[in-house]
């Protein structure tokens, strides 16, 4: 009873995807989820041999498990906003510069997030900020893609896609999650999904990808489980008991637990601004040599 909430674009792939035999293809997508998640992983700077720890973290193993496109949407995210990471357990920020190939790879991959769920919005909004050019490219494509495949969808598909948009942000619905449409009034759900929305057009780059992460978490009328692996490179940020503590919480799998491991992670990221101590910081030119690298 649960309803398509990818857009129509879409289907003409999964067509082709549908065409092989059912295990051979379960397989294979089981075998891409696992394998995105432990690139997005090793990018972060999670060490090599604590890759399989963090993938049986509830949020990440119910995504690769039931094969959710929110492994693919997150491992886009990660490669969007992270160089690859030179020490374990200290994410490095990627710098959008004004160079003809880091427009391209960053609309790109703007792209990839917005076709496969057009719902998050928050990355494509802090690539507007930083570079339009970018933004507005991965925007015509989504729109190109869209057009391009009418023929083949029909208006009619998007007129289903729309009601059924609708039907997953109705709060009596059983698949709703335990994002603010659950229990809030439709009015307070959008203006906390708006001010996310205003604020990840705001959020410095020297800290873009955590700040993102914590937004989208925030910000999703419809919460689920898995997509609190957004947290990650906030986690990643704070001090390790502080992570510790929010990685326990999510693990037990009561709502009231995941929202007090949102807004820990929220409240310690915000007090980091002027209490550093509460932030793991990156180790210094002393520190370098003696630093565990992560592993390759």
């Amino acid at each position: 009873d649960l309803p398509y909430l990818y857009p129509p674009y879409l289907l003409p792939f999964l067509v082709l995807l549908l065409a092989m035999p059912q295990v051979q293809l379960l397989a294979l997508w089981f075998a891409v989820c696992l394998v995105i998640a432990a690139l997005a992983c090793h990018r972060l700077g999670v060490p090599t041999l604590a890759i399989p720890l963090a993938l049986v973290w509830p949020p990440f193993w119910e995504a690769i498990w039931h094969g959710n496109a929110e492994i693919l949407i997150f491992g886009a995210f990660v490669f969007l906003f992270f160089e690859r990471a030179e020490q374990a357990w200290d994410p490095v920020d990627r710098e959008i510069r004004p160079s003809h190939t880091s427009v391209i790879r960053a609309g790109l991959l703007a792209v990839a997030i917005a076709v496969v769920k057009p719902s998050e919005g928050w990355a494509w909004l802090n690539v507007l900020r930083r570079h339009r050019r970018a933004a507005i490219g991965g925007a015509l494509l989504v729109v190109a893609l869209a057009v391009a495949t009418l023929p083949l969808v029909g208006i009619q598909r998007w007129v289903d896609y729309a009601a059924q948009a609708g039907r997953a942000a109705n709060p009596d619905w059983k698949g709703v999650g335990f994002g603010p449409a659950a229990f809030m009034p439709a009015w307070p759900t959008i203006a906390v999904t708006v001010g996310t929305l205003a604020l990840a057009f705001m959020v410095p780059s020297a800290s873009a990808g955590a700040w993102l992460g914590l937004l989208t978490v925030i910000g999703a009328p419809t919460l689920r489980g898995y997509e609190l692996i957004f947290l990650v490179p906030a986690l990643l940020r704070v001090r390790r008991e502080v992570a510790l503590l929010v990685v326990i919480l999510d693990g037990t799998l009561a709502v009231l637990a995941f929202w007090l491991a949102i807004l820990v992670t929220a409240a310690v990221m915000v007090a980091g601004l002027r209490l550093p101590g509460l932030l793991e910081r990156p180790p210094g030119p002393a520190d370098a040599a003696s630093s565990h690298p992560t592993p390759a």
